[in-house]
């Protein structure tokens, strides 16, 4: 299952320390190797965000950081109200052709990615059989996963991954 930390999430990171997440970073570039990752701030820590990479558990389950995706994938289900769309779900989007019309689709892809400015991140998918056209979070209205799906919960909850241009 591909995971976001979420703000109020208590997270372990490779060092054994924990901590409770305040939120959502964006990049954060590695002093050492240079190598940029998704980072969350965290509450009381000073030092700056900390990268996806240095997770090891999110609410006690086991994740590991997945290059491809720039997500973390926990070996078990991490406790949420509402999940992220995972590869193969069928979910029911706002069509970008037609802000009127609904698009049910299969899940392909699903990662972090760049938005088209320096370390500003955010979350997209992809349609099972096509990798050409990339979706927001924002244009989901349902996510058929056998959990009860409320657009503006989902939307609080995983806000923070939205594009900049929905949160203006």
């Amino acid at each position: 299952m591909l995971v976001v930390p979420l703000k109020g999430d208590p997270i372990t990171t490779v060092d054994g320390q924990e901590h409770i997440v305040s939120g959502f970073n964006g990049i954060k570039k590695d002093k050492t190797t240079g190598r940029l990752f998704p980072s969350v701030y965290l509450e009381g820590v000073k030092d700056g965000p900390i990268g996806f990479d240095e997770i090891r558990e999110i609410k006690r389950v086991h994740v590991d950081y997945d290059k491809a995706t720039g997500l973390l994938e926990a070996m078990a289900p991490v406790k949420r109200s509402l999940h992220l769309p995972q590869p193969n779900d069928k979910i029911t989007i706002r069509s970008p052709f037609n802000k009127n019309e609904e698009m049910e689709i299969v899940v392909g892809n699903i990662k972090l990615s760049d938005s088209g400015g320096s370390f500003s991140l955010r979350l997209g998918f992809s349609e099972k059989d096509d990798n050409t056209t990339w979706y927001d979070l924002s244009t989901i209205l349902d996510i058929d996963n056998g959990m009860a799906f409320d657009k503006k919960r989902f939307e609080k909850l995983y806000v923070e991954y939205f594009p900049s241009s929905w949160r203006s």
